[in-house]
């Protein structure tokens, strides 16, 4: 149901592999998706490429981070969802959903050149972000600029490296989107919902070619 807030948008025909952290892994994304780092300075942990088509603005973020022992897989995806939530100033039940989520033991599945001791959390949701820099007074968030988003996010449970690997991919959606699915009910454990074109493409392409990378 969720991906109705695509509908007006098609994945791009032509498809390029990408190469991430000098080569360790590689994925394939859009053709019309850039480097943020050909323009800006993205920290070493992060790749980030953007939707170069008009009125789209797609960002696509990939990130290692420290494995969070204390967190369970059932709660991987919730934890990083409304961490990045938190980031983009969506912090109330009121600014922020996810609308389905679930787990994969068998890594395989989903992103299907993963070693099998990967476990893959992932999730679906909404939020309603601060433009610019956060506000920290009631007024100047008052007088903010806000944008609604749709988030696709993937954590890939490395637990043998000590690693959670985050994918995260961000999109535009209307205000009238944006509502519809804050009163959608959560939708935990279905595994028949349909990610979008682009962000299936991701994982199903995804591959970690150097393991060296997390020693």
């Amino acid at each position: 149901f969720f991906f109705s807030i695509n509908s007006e948008q098609t994945m791009s025909n032509e498809q390029q592999t990408v190469e991430l952290y000098g080569g360790a892994m590689i994925c394939e994304i859009p053709t019309t998706w850039r480097d943020v780092s050909e323009v800006r300075q993205v920290p070493d942990h992060q790749c980030v490429f953007q939707d170069c088509v008009e009125n789209t603005d797609s960002l696509l973020v990939l990130e290692i981070l420290e494995r969070q022992e204390s967190i369970r897989d059932a709660d991987a995806a919730t934890f990083f969802f409304e961490d990045l939530a938190d980031s983009n100033g969506a912090v109330t039940c009121e600014q922020r959903r996810i609308v389905q989520s679930n787990v994969f033991a068998l890594g395989g599945i989903v992103v299907p050149r993963l070693k099998p001791q990967c476990t893959i959390c992932t999730c679906i949701g909404v939020q309603r972000v601060i433009l610019g820099r956060e506000r920290n007074d009631s007024e100047s968030k008052s007088k903010a600029e806000f944008r609604y988003i749709a988030v696709e996010l993937c954590v890939i449970r490395m637990g043998h490296v000590g690693t959670d690997f985050l994918i995260s991919l961000s999109r535009p959606v209307s205000s009238e989107v944006f509502q519809k699915y804050m009163q959608t009910g959560s939708t935990t454990g279905v595994e028949d919902e349909k990610y979008s074109d682009e962000f299936g493409a991701i994982l199903k392409s995804f591959q970690v070619r150097d393991w060296g990378l997390f020693r």
